[in-house]
C-alpha cells in the first residue's frame, strides 16, 4: 500500500522541489504575499481533486491529489513570476519539465509493470523477494537513465554520470 502512494506522490516530486525555488525567486523580489495568498487559494480549489481521488483510488488517489496539486500550484506560481520577472528564459524551463515530465512517464510505464510481473512470479512477499524487486528494476533504472539521458542529450544527467566516472577513476 505504500508503495504504491510513494509511486504517486513521485510524480510530483518534481514540483515539491520546483517550489521551493521559485518562492524564493518571489521572496528575492520581496514579495511573500503573493506566493502565500496563490498558495492558500491552490490549497482551496484542491480540495475537490483530494476528495475524487480519495472515493476512486483511496491513499493512492490522496497522494496523487498532492502531487496533482503541487504541479498545478508550482505552475502558476511560476507563470506568474515569469510575466512579473520578465523572465526570457522560461520557455527552456518549460521545454526541460516537459522532456522529463515524458521521460518519468516513459520509465514508470517500463518499471511499474516490470515490478508487477517480478512480485508475481515471487509469489511470496517476503523482505528478501522486495529486495530482489528493488535491486532488478533499481538496476534497470539506472541503464535506461543513462540510455536516455545520452539518446536525448539531457545534460543535467549525462553531466552528472561523467562526474561519476571520473570520481570513480581517481579511486
Amino acid at each position: 500500500l505504500t508503495a504504491q502512494a510513494l509511486l504517486f506522490l513521485m510524480t510530483g516530486a518534481f514540483a515539491f522541489a520546483a517550489q521551493t525555488v521559485v518562492v524564493r525567486g518571489y521572496y528575492a523580489m520581496q514579495n511573500t504575499l503573493l506566493p502565500t495568498a496563490l498558495g492558500s487559494f491552490a490549497v482551496l480549489l484542491s480540495v475537490p481533486i483530494y476528495v475524487i481521488g480519495m472515493n476512486f483510488m483511496g491513499v493512492s488517489g490522496i497522494a496523487l491529489a498532492i502531487s496533482i496539486s503541487s504541479i498545478l500550484q508550482v505552475t502558476f506560481l511560476y507563470f506568474i513570476w515569469n510575466r512579473k520577472s520578465g523572465n526570457t528564459q522560461s520557455r527552456k524551463v518549460y521545454f526541460f519539465y516537459g522532456r522529463m515530465f515524458i521521460l518519468a512517464a516513459i520509465l514508470g510505464g517500463i518499471l511499474e509493470p516490470l515490478k508487477i510481473l517480478i512480485r508475481f512470479q515471487l509469489a511470496e512477499n517476503t523482505f528478501f523477494n522486495s529486495l530482489i524487486i528493488c535491486l532488478i528494476v533499481g538496476t534497470l533504472f539506472l541503464f535506461l537513465i543513462m540510455v536516455i539521458a545520452k539518446r536525448f542529450d539531457i545534460p543535467e544527467i549525462t553531466d552528472t554520470i561523467n562526474q561519476i566516472k571520473a570520481k570513480l577513476h581517481q579511486s
